[in-house]
């Protein structure tokens, strides 16, 4: 039966991944890409993301396909076609804004940096949010959650920054996962260390280096590609 259920879904998992190596602009693990949208705004793609770009009569549509984009939208010169972010849980549309996407396998996480945008889950009988500037909200397919206060610098990766405030050290090794190949592990004995500041995500072996600066670590090489995070040893 297992074998079975592999094969069902073979199918589906070669049409998202063919998805993804066709969208119209996509970036590599550790890449960022800046691109020019077609009415004067701008779209910038974090690390191992993809996106397709629909500009028709009646919207201006930005399917995410993988990943987390930064989105600057500008008035619609050729109308009022609203500017759209499509997920697979739903759609944001932004009311004139600043904003971040993020999707991932449980739902996506929208932070607004200025003015505001809504989301509508893809269920028909969820209910519709409002986020405002300096608020997140994550949602899914059924539901989309209250907006809460933003953390700080919640951009400062497009700047090629990864910005801890009081990070638990397996979330700080979670987020630099993202932008380098290969297995990134925290020993249990370290996973709730705490650590703050801005580092640069286009050297992530010299990240960390410094965590053995800052905390009371060591930095294990198996290989290159698989690495551990481990208590220092007296």
């Amino acid at each position: 039966m297992q074998i079975l259920l592999a094969l069902m879904a073979a199918p589906a998992a070669w049409l998202l991944v063919r998805h993804e190596l066709l969208a119209d602009y996509r970036s590599g693990v550790g890449q960022r890409r800046d691109i020019s949208l077609p009415d004067g705004g701008a779209l910038v793609l974090n690390t191992d993301s993809a996106v397709d770009l629909a500009y028709g009569a009646a919207e201006r549509l930005l399917t995410l396909r993988r990943g987390e984009v930064l989105v600057q939208t500008r008035p619609d010169h050729a109308g009022s076609r609203p500017f759209i972010v499509a997920t697979c849980h739903g759609r944001i549309r932004a009311l004139g804004t600043r904003f971040t996407v993020r999707v991932d396998d449980d739902g996506c996480r929208v932070t607004v940096l200025e003015h505001a945008v809504e989301i509508t889950p893809r269920a028909p009988s969820a209910t519709v949010r409002t986020v405002a500037a300096g608020q997140q909200s994550r949602f899914d397919a059924n539901h989309a959650s209250l907006p809460a206060p933003a953390p700080l610098q919640a951009d400062a990766w497009a700047r090629g920054m990864l910005a801890a405030q009081d990070m638990r050290l397996d979330a700080f090794a979670d987020e630099l996962s993202r932008y380098r190949p290969g297995l990134l592990r925290v020993e249990p004995q370290v996973v709730g260390l705490r650590l703050s500041g801005a580092f640069q995500l286009d050297d992530t072996e010299a990240v960390l280096d410094s965590l053995t600066r800052i905390l009371p670590v060591d930095v294990l090489y198996r290989t290159p590609y698989w690495v551990t995070i481990a208590p220092r040893k007296k």
